[in-house]
């Protein structure tokens, strides 16, 4: 399925076609593991919608409320927030 379909913005600030996550109601124990990482392909999607296409892949009806969106630029360094 293309999660990718329910974006309608076209916001052009902060996007990204590749984001990883790590869910707010992970284990500390098991120390810090991201949880799945999303790629849109050459649809470069924002921080927000991203969040939006996390939720939707999980099946949840929000994200718990500690959950980590990034950008693979942000995880590298080379995005300013």
């Amino acid at each position: 399925m293309l999660l990718y379909k329910h974006i309608k913005s076209k916001r052009v600030l902060k996007m990204s076609n590749q984001w990883y996550y790590r869910m707010g109601d992970h284990d500390a124990a098991d120390g810090f593991i991201w949880s799945g990482q999303i790629n849109t392909g050459s649809l470069k999607v924002t921080s927000a919608q991203a969040r939006e296409l996390v939720r939707l892949r999980e099946g949840l009806k929000r994200l718990p409320a500690r959950t980590i969106v990034l950008s693979v630029e942000n995880l590298k360094g080379t995005k300013k927030n």
